[in-house]
């Protein structure tokens, strides 16, 4: 299969020698060893491990690319979501499927280039080989949402229907390309990371936007600088000598525990119950309810102090726990920890880690916009308010934050944002 032409050649550092490829008895084995020197290698390894079925090395690879996705120019970054989707739908991961599906569209609809990529999908598909299926098919699928970026529905709809029958026509089968497309997704669902949300005006002449923390925004791996931003109160845990509520209880490694729960979440009155371990000892350990089901000994085993302090440690959590709706690999992350004077009085606390990250289009232009938890950090961003990048420098601070219900004046237009779930 001819590998694509792309926006422009780049350099990528992983560990795989192409030279290596047609000798490779187990495919999966060389996925942590061969080196790519361009962009090209990476889409020609991904598709021919694809077609040999090995889509589990195929997805490393692609995911090794998408590491160094500051690299990469918008169609790139779109190749390699879309083969990484593929693998993905051969696995039988559905819902991981889509998720890549949407983040492929995200990262063509950057109006200011729509028009060269569109210039290049057209030549990449007047050179498709007639047998080159699959590429025929995406190639497609990214012309069409790239007309929608350019406002030409009309004709993006035509491909839409030619991509859906490519996929048809391939040997592989590809229900969940297949209903993105039939369904419409491409062309009128939210993409995650960008809103397509409509903006309504009130009674007051206010512009109001609504986003969607499932749709609209996806975990920023920059969260630490946004939410430094952020006013926080410390939502102090009470600990007790005996479990508030009945536990199923783990072999402790010590004699004394504390007790304790941490209320996270959009699910009203969600609890995740702790339990400090080994207590006498002065070094304690952490038990965590991570999937909030009320049992310790279904989370792997205790946690350790990564702090200076009593303790302190990374908890990650699956992010469909705390948010129900929102379909992503990266966990949702709190900083949870007691120090001495915390300890004394029997209390722990945490703040969250996880920022989220979108795109909102504003009288046309494109702004960055960020949910950072504020307030008691319970992990619900619907009344945390919104920090929105107005100057495009890339850097937030408490000065881009337009609170909750609060209202942001831009040019001659007022806006006012609402997060729901």
């Amino acid at each position: 299969m001819r590998p694509p032409v792309v926006d422009a050649p780049v350099t990528q550092t992983l560990p795989i020698d192409e030279t290596q490829w047609p000798q490779l008895a187990e495919p999966a084995e060389l996925a942590l060893e061969l080196v790519f020197d361009d962009f090209t290698e990476i889409i020609a390894a991904v598709e021919s491990t694809i077609e040999i079925g090995q889509p589990a090395p195929a997805l490393e690879i692609a995911d090794r690319a998408l590491e160094a996705r500051q690299t990469l120019s918008g169609l790139e970054t779109a190749h390699v979501q879309w083969l990484s989707a593929l693998a993905l739908e051969t696995m039988g991961r559905a819902d991981e499927t889509e998720l890549r599906l949407r983040r492929a569209a995200n990262a063509l609809r950057d109006p200011e280039q729509a028009q060269v990529r569109m210039s290049l999908l057209e030549e990449q598909l007047d050179v498709v080989e007639p047998g080159a299926v699959l590429e025929r098919g995406r190639l497609q699928w990214f012309t069409a949402v790239t007309l929608l970026a350019l406002g030409r529905r009309d004709e993006a709809e035509v491909y839409v229907r030619l991509a859906a029958q490519a996929l048809l026509s391939a040997e592989l089968s590809l229900p969940s390309f297949q209903r993105v497309l039939a369904e419409g997704l491409v062309e009128h669902a939210p993409v995650q990371g960008e809103s397509m949300a409509p903006a309504t005006e009130n009674t007051n002449g206010v512009i109001v936007v609504e986003l969607s923390l499932a749709s609209d925004f996806s975990p920023f791996d920059g969260g630490m600088a946004v939410g430094a931003t952020a006013s926080w109160y410390p939502r102090n845990h009470r600990l007790e000598e005996l479990p508030p509520f009945e536990l199923i209880e783990p072999r402790w490694r010590g004699d004394q525990q504390l007790y304790g729960a941490v209320r996270l979440g959009v699910i009203r009155d969600q609890l995740f119950s702790f339990a400090f371990d080994a207590v006498e000892t002065g070094e304690p350990l952490l038990w965590f309810d991570k999937n909030a089901n009320f049992d310790l000994t279904d989370d792997g085993p205790p946690l350790e102090n990564r702090g200076e302090g009593v303790f302190a440690t990374d908890i990650r959590l699956d992010m469909g726990h705390v948010l129900p709706n929102f379909v992503a690999e990266e966990p949702f992350r709190i900083w949870f920890f007691s120090n001495d004077a915390l300890w004394q009085k029997r209390y722990a606390s945490h703040y969250c880690l996880t920022v989220m990250k979108g795109t909102v289009i504003l009288d046309g232009v494109a702004y960055d916009v960020y949910v950072a938890d504020t307030g008691f950090n319970e992990a619900d961003f619907r009344d945390d308010g919104v920090y929105v990048d107005t100057d495009a420098d890339g850097n937030v601070s408490r000065d881009d934050l337009i609170p909750h219900q609060g209202v942001l004046q831009l040019g001659g237009s007022r806006y006012q944002f609402k997060i729901k779930e």
